[in-house]
């Protein structure tokens, strides 16, 4: 995946502190009307994006 240039100064304050820059995780359609469930479920399936 291609970064892009906007992210390059978080990419390069991610390196410099010696943590690893994952790429983007997003919740779509959640503002305002997400149920308990459904960020339930969106930590669980972030936990396993980030473990993988």
């Amino acid at each position: 995946m291609k970064t892009l240039v906007i992210f390059a100064p978080f990419k390069a304050s991610a390196n410099h502190m010696g943590s690893v820059a994952l790429p983007y995780f997003s919740v779509l359609g959640a503002s305002f009307q997400a149920s308990d469930e459904d960020i339930n479920q969106s930590a669980k399936d972030y936990l396993n994006y980030i473990l993988k």
